[in-house]
């Protein structure tokens, strides 16, 4: 589109045939350069249109970006939504599995603890009668042991008690004697 531009070529001829160019020349220069400026020079009516063309492509991207941004934005939001509950059932398994083990392996223990109390306790139970018998046995030779020892002692006993009483005796007849002598 050519514009109407402020080039006086009348004024530009005639500064040419004052430099010497003939006026023919000149006014074919003048002529040429009109055309080529006209032809390279944009009107600012052009710049105003372009300008607004401008804006309106990017306001045009600018809604196709935002709607792509919240379409990517969605499906982002999908996709991860999608993915936590994938690991929360995920999650929910192994803690399902997690916890069967661990009752498994409770139980087992229990079963074992248990088998362990019984051993334990019939081993016990065999001790304290071992050891009730041996208490038993160790009872009777020592009430043996004291009833031979009070049958070697008795005989002391009586001896002692005689020899006291002979004793006893003895000083009450050397008493009487000597309340006899003068």
């Amino acid at each position: 589109m050519t514009m109407p531009l402020k080039f006086d070529t009348l004024e530009y001829t005639k500064r040419l045939a004052e430099a010497g160019i003939p006026p023919d020349q000149a006014e074919a220069h003048a002529r040429a350069l009109l055309a080529a400026l006209s032809e390279s020079t944009v009107a600012p009516s052009e710049l105003i249109l372009a300008r607004s063309d401008l804006i309106a492509r990017i306001e045009m991207l600018r809604a196709e970006m935002s709607a792509k941004f919240d379409e990517l934005r969605t499906e982002m939001n999908a996709k991860f939504d999608e993915l936590r509950a994938e690991m929360n059932a995920k999650l929910d398994e192994l803690r399902a599995e997690m916890n069967a083990k661990f009752d498994g392996l409770r139980a087992e223990m229990n079963a074992k603890l248990d088998e362990l109390r019984t051993e334990m306790n019939a081993k016990l139970g065999e001790l304290r009668t071992e050891m009730n018998a041996k208490l038993a046995e160790l009872r009777t030779e020592i009430n043996a042991r004291i009833v031979e020892v009070k049958a070697k002692f008795t005989p002391i006993y009586w001896m002692l008690g005689i020899s006291f009483a002979l004793h006893a005796v003895t000083i009450g007849m050397l008493v009487k004697v000597l309340e006899r002598l003068p």
